[in-house]
């Protein structure tokens, strides 16, 4: 088996439409304390991007924020220091350079930890868990604006390296027997949550309230 590597696909867009910029600046701008400037977030699925984007976003921190460049837990990127009037410009910036994908923090930006394809530990390939998954919910608007908080983070082992014990979705990569041979498979977890009040661990279902799910006709 293989994943989806760590070279990512770059997809620039030199003439981004209006649409797109404020579906983005929805998801992924946000005000800071301090008057008239912004927090941007760079939406960087699997937390992959080349070294040519990262020349770019070391001058456009330098142009745009405070010259450092942040990672979240989310495995984005983080500006600060922004002045609000440039976000649109950095936008465009962002576009042509094909790091403009919106849905920052929502149920689109999955988090995965390395996995099997690099990971000694790791007994799933989780990353490419994550790919498949991400993909179909950026092409899904609707569904992400269903559950626009709810998180979905995947570990290939019990480990946990991606929090997927407190996450709203969490995968686990284990494995069972079917028949003789041992497969790869993930157990779900619902419900975990970090808040002001603190942490709630995810819980797996009953096995019975899982097979009550009709199963995928493409599965």
């Amino acid at each position: 088996m293989r994943g989806p590597g760590i070279t990512p696909a770059v997809k620039p867009e030199l003439a981004p439409i209006a649409a797109d910029f404020e579906r983005w600046k929805r998801t992924n701008v946000r005000p800071q304390k301090q008057e008239g400037y912004s927090t941007v977030t760079l939406t960087i699925p699997l937390g992959d991007f080349t070294g040519q984007q990262m020349r770019v976003l070391a001058d456009l921190a330098d142009v745009y924020g405070d010259g450092l460049v942040r990672v979240t837990q989310e495995q984005d990127l983080l500006f600060r220091w922004v002045r609000s009037q440039d976000v649109e410009e950095l936008y465009r910036r962002l576009a042509a350079v094909g790091l403009a994908l919106p849905d920052a923090g929502t149920i689109a930006d999955v988090t995965s930890c390395p996995g099997a394809e690099s990971c000694k530990l790791a007994v799933t390939q989780s990353r490419g868990l994550g790919d498949l998954l991400g993909n179909f919910l950026r092409s899904r608007p609707d569904l992400v604006a269903a559950a626009p908080d709810l998180q979905i983070k995947i570990s290939g082992c019990p480990n946990g390296c991606s929090l997927h014990h407190i996450a709203g979705i969490g995968f686990q990569g284990g494995m069972r027997k079917v028949g003789t041979q041992a497969v790869p498979h993930y157990f779900v977890m619902v419900g975990g949550v970090v808040n002001e009040g603190g942490a709630s661990f995810a819980r797996m279902p009953p096995r019975s309230q899982l097979a009550a799910f009709p199963r995928p006709s493409s599965v």
